[in-house]
């Protein structure tokens, strides 16, 4: 929804969001590995110059953080995708619906829940089916 709105930065943060996506696995796979690196990774080093740990923490090879990092690295990639399907169901729902719905004083809140919530389902199917896939 945020990026169906027009705003001066707008078309930025939306190629932004997609780089993960565009860039090949191995570029991905690369930064990836230099933001959670246990010695001179990006996380840890922004991390203990805030003070917040004294210790690098070995997010790659410590069995109980491992899997979380790369789920956490998964939903990174997978987002711009999600974002493309979901923006183009939300280009697809008629300007109409809205109109009227707000005609009738329908709220932000009750213009997603009852027209773009309702409109989206399939897509939404799709996002999760691919996800869970």
């Amino acid at each position: 929804m945020f990026f169906s709105r027009r705003f001066p930065l707008n078309s930025l943060l939306r190629s932004l969001i997609l780089i993960p996506w565009l860039l090949p696995g191995i570029v991905t796979g690369s930064i990836l590995l230099f933001m959670f690196d246990q010695s001179n990774g990006l996380i840890n080093t922004i991390l203990q110059d805030l003070g917040i740990i004294s210790a690098p923490i070995h997010f790659l090879t410590d069995p109980h953080l491992a899997l979380i990092t790369v789920t956490i690295a998964n939903i990174w990639v997978g987002i711009p995708f999600n974002m493309v399907l979901l923006h183009g169901g939300i280009a697809e729902i008629p300007s109409e619906l809205y109109e009227a719905a707000r005609v009738d004083g329908a709220g932000r809140f009750r213009l997603f829940r009852s027209i773009t919530l309702p409109m989206l389902r399939p897509v939404i199917a799709v996002v999760l089916i691919l996800g869970f896939i």
